[in-house]
């Protein structure tokens, strides 16, 4: 049974407070956004909270996890296999209906275990449209709508994921009010590398009504393997990775960037990198499978048969494990850096 929350004219203040009626209910609630396209949003969404989730079930936990898709492009229902399954698939008229005051949110139970996908598609390319069309009260009110299906869901979730689309700013201040945190991630071009400022508009809107919005960091994304070198030291005899090349220089450029922007201090360049893969990727988004299933497939002792029962591309079981520990890499120092926001704040009340 999902939690009634009443429905109030708004006013400005209003807003702000039923806002903040909800905002306990929103603690972990991450976005993934970026102003360019092709950052590696929806992979990182898809693939974080689905490890995240298969975390929790091999722990044998009842806690789950659930990813919101914003893109109208579907594509994260493409990774966990859910887009165009019939009675499942919605293409994004839950969404539609909920800013519109004459629906709920849909939610796809269980497409792994532990972890629900809320669905979107090219239905949602209408919503900017329709937003834009409503008077600021009524736009307002509408935002407010989405922000309290979510609430009104979340008592079931750990961990709330969402993707957001590139470009749209109305989907982008739906993502930013509801969001507790909110991570960018970088390609190698200098147009993601500035991604920040694409979303300026949005965030500095949403941010009028979510006061407890942050951004967590900036994540890596698609960069090359070969540009980190395993060693021994030699004073510990510890095994350590040192970065070269580009991911070294991307990097100091991000920090740079950081500076700039005047970012608060604890905004961090994840030290977690997704490396690029494009076989990987391709098979996963075409076979609707998370890169930790394809890890598991790449493993199976004969493998070789089995890449070609499923019709996969040539790839190894090193390249696709490899990938699989990035994300389980990132999604660990995701959690544990907002763990420790988390406690970090729980001191300062205590204090204050």
């Amino acid at each position: 049974m999902t939690r009634s929350i009443p429905n109030i004219s708004t006013s400005r203040a209003q807003a702000r407070a039923r806002l903040e009626a909800v905002r306990p209910y929103l603690k972990r609630v991450v976005l993934f956004i970026n102003g360019k396209g092709g950052a590696g949003k929806t992979s990182l969404t898809a693939n974080s909270s689905g490890t995240l989730a298969r975390a929790l079930s091999t722990a044998n936990s009842s806690r789950r996890v659930l990813a919101i898709q914003l893109d109208h492009q579907g594509d994260l229902g493409l990774d966990v296999n859910t887009r165009y399954a019939e009675g499942l698939d919605d293409d994004g008229a839950s969404i539609r209906a909920t800013l519109m005051g004459n629906g709920s949110l849909k939610v796809i139970r269980d497409v792994r275990p532990n972890f629900d996908v809320v669905p979107s598609g090219s239905i949602l390319t209408e919503v900017a449209g329709y937003l834009k069309s409503l008077d600021t009260k009524n736009r307002l009110e509408a935002r407010l709508r989405f922000v309290e299906a979510v609430a009104s869901l979340a008592h079931e979730y750990d961990w709330i994921f969402i993707d957001c689309p590139p470009g749209d700013q109305e989907l982008q201040i739906l993502g930013l009010l509801v969001a507790r945190w909110f991570v960018i991630p970088v390609v190698f071009d200098k147009a993601s590398l500035y991604g920040l400022e694409g979303v300026a508009d949005a965030l500095e809107e949403a941010e009028e009504f979510n006061t407890a919005v942050q951004w967590l960091g900036v994540v890596m994304f698609a960069f090359e393997r070969k540009d980190v070198r395993t060693y021994v030291d030699a004073a510990s005899g510890e095994v350590k990775t040192q970065e070269g090349g580009q991911r070294a220089r991307i990097r100091k450029k991000l920090k740079m960037e950081l500076e700039r922007l005047e970012a608060d201090p604890g905004v961090k360049v994840f030290k977690s990198v997704i490396s690029y893969n494009r076989s990987i990727a391709e098979d996963c988004r075409d076979y609707g499978r998370l890169v930790v299933e394809a890890a598991d497939a790449a493993s199976h002792p004969d493998w070789r048969k089995e890449r070609q029962r499923q019709q996969l591309s040539v790839f190894t079981s090193d390249a696709a494990t490899g990938l699989a520990a990035d994300y389980e890499q990132f999604t660990a120092e995701l959690v544990s850096t907002i763990r420790a926001r988390e406690a970090d704040a729980a001191r300062a009340t205590e204090n204050s």
